[in-house]
Order: C-alpha cells, then structure tokens, then sequence
C-alpha cells in the first residue's frame, strides 16, 4: 500500500496489509490509522504527527515524523529502518494480554531529546526493551520497572538507570557517563560500554550477578550481596564494593590507575584470579580471605590491605605482581600489614 497526501491521511474502515505500506502527507500532516488494522512493515516517508494501531506486531521501516509518533500493537513492535522523530513525543504501546518485546535498538534512530514511552494496555507485558538514539540531547525513556532483557544505546549521550527490575540482561551504550538514580536488580549479565573517556557510577543499593565493562574511565560499582567481574578494561580507577558477599573474576580485569575491592559484610572475601592486570594502586578492604593475581610486567606503586580481626582461619595471597609476592595465613587475630 503506498499513499501520498497533500493533507491529511486517515481510516474510515480497517486496512489489512501483506506487504509494505508507504505513508507521505508532507511534513505539516498527520497521519491517523487507528483502527484495527493489521500491517506488516509501515515506512512514513512524511507526517506531522503519527498514529498507528495494528491487531498484531508491526515493523517501522524507515520513517521521518516531524511532530509525535504514536504506535500501539498487539503483538512485538520492531524496526527494519531509521526512524527520525525529533520534533515530539513517542509512545509505544503494547495491547494484549500476553508478553511481547518492543526492539528498536538496531538501527540509528534519532529522537532529539523528546520524551519516549513504552508502556501497556489490555492486561499485558513488556518482556525485552532495547532503545538506541544517537541524538546528542536523548534522555532516557520512560518504561516499566520490571523486565526480562534491556538494551539501551546512547550513541552521544549519557544514559541515567532508575531503578530497574531485570531477569535477564542488562546492557548500556553511551556516549557519555553512566549514572544511576535508583536500585538495579539484574540476575543476567550486566554489560557497560562508556568509552575511556567517561565515568561509570552505579553506587545504589544494586544487586547485580555478573559486570562487565568494556569501556570506561573511573568505574565505581556497589553491589549489597555479591559481585562476579567479567573481562573489563577500566581506563581510571575501579572502584568495587560488595557489601554482603564476596567479590570474585570470570575474566581478566585491566585497570589503568587504582583499583579497590571491599568486601567487609559476612562472608566477605575477595578472589580475583583472572589477571588483574597494568593496576598501580590496589586497595583489599575485607573481613575474609583474598586471593589476587595481577600482572608481572607491572610494578605495584602502592597497596593498602586491611582485614577484620574477627573470624576464623583465613588465608591471604597476593601472585604475580612484579616485586610484590604474599601468602599469609590468620589464625583468626588478625593482620596489621
């Protein structure tokens, strides 16, 4: 179906469509299809501002609206094009009762810094997010708090996290720092992508699984049970508490400046033995034991350790840095080092 309009395009009945529906009513038009249609792929070529119901998932070609853009479906809402809708608000909104994704993170869609909505009606859920807007004002959209997977991409911005319910993953692209304002629950892997040249502080009361960061400057990351860190390159300083549980590895961790681990909660020990690698400066704060291998080409210039007097029998290992070697063992008085 293709439709070009020198004002306005609406619908008087429903539209079943097997192919690709072409919209065109010219910049200062809007586009009202809101009855219980039923599309495949629909591309708005022009539009002012957008409606578009469909009675099961739709696909967004490549589109350019230059007011709002409002799409519900009963099914997933995906992409196939760039979409450009930098003059108003977005909504996207699930109505079914079942579980059904929103994806618009593959293509590089600009949405200015408008407001971008995803939501429900009709009893049903939201199951996967992902999100992608390279415009340099994007703020973060509004969603629900508890998902499955969630992948947001800021090409040019920062990107802030509220607080978040995830059972899947959680992964953040972004152009800037990433921030949290609230707790984030994530019992996937959690990867973080900020570039060398920018922080990473997610200091709430988090309950993350695994962490990985491929890209940052000063990262800080507080977990309030444990923490398990993935292959990470942190540019700055790593900065990793796990207020009620152990710190450990799954990868090799390289730290440009200073790293410290706190581990002071019950059954608090530290256990990194991956490679921490090029670290200077390593601070171990922990109740239990550690265990820390680094890196023999790189010269420790300072180490603080500090271990809890209370306890039982613990062990203390520090292997493979250049010039520093320590295996230690408290009988349960503790250590003054």
């Amino acid at each position: 179906l293709g439709v070009t309009a020198n004002g306005t395009i609406t619908d008087s009945g429903n539209l079943t469509v097997t192919g690709v529906t072409t919209l065109a009513a010219g910049a200062a038009n809007d586009i009202t299809l809101n009855n219980s249609n039923n599309f495949s792929t629909v591309a708005v070529t022009s539009g002012k501002d957008v409606t578009l119901n469909d009675t099961n998932g739709i696909i967004l070609g490549a589109s350019t609206v230059s007011g709002a853009l409002d799409v519900t479906a009963n099914g997933n809402i995906t992409q196939s094009g760039v979409l450009s809708v930098t003059g108003g608000a977005s909504t996207f909104t699930v109505d079914t009762g079942l579980t059904k994704d929103i994806l618009l993170g593959t293509q590089a869609n600009d949405f200015g810094g408008q407001p971008v909505t995803f939501t429900t009606s009709g009893g049903g859920s939201i199951r996967d997010i992902s999100f992608r807007n390279v415009n340099a004002t994007a703020i973060a959209p509004t969603m629900p708090v508890s998902l499955r997977n969630l992948t947001l991409t800021f090409n040019a911005a920062a990107v802030d996290l509220a607080a978040r319910t995830l059972t899947g993953t959680l992964n953040v692209t972004a152009g800037g720092a990433i921030t949290d304002s609230g707790a984030l629950s994530v019992t996937g892997t959690t990867t973080l992508v900020a570039g060398a040249g920018n922080d990473i502080t997610l200091n709430n009361n988090n309950n993350f699984s695994t962490v990985t960061t491929t890209s940052g400057k000063d990262v800080t990351l507080n977990d309030t049970n444990g923490i398990i860190l993935g292959a990470s390159t942190v540019s700055g300083n790593l900065s990793v508490t796990a207020a009620s549980s152990t710190i450990t590895d799954s990868g090799v961790i390289t730290v440009g400046s200073g790293a410290t681990f706190s581990a002071v909660g019950a059954g608090g020990a530290v256990t990194l033995n991956n490679g921490l690698n090029t670290v200077k400066k390593l601070s171990i704060d922990t109740v239990g034991s550690f265990a820390v291998t680094g890196d023999s080409a790189t010269a420790l210039t300072d180490l603080t350790i500090k271990v809890d007097p209370a306890g039982g029998a613990r062990t203390y290992a520090l292997t493979s840095f250049a010039g520093v070697t320590l295996a230690l063992t408290d009988s349960g008085a503790g250590l003054n080092l």
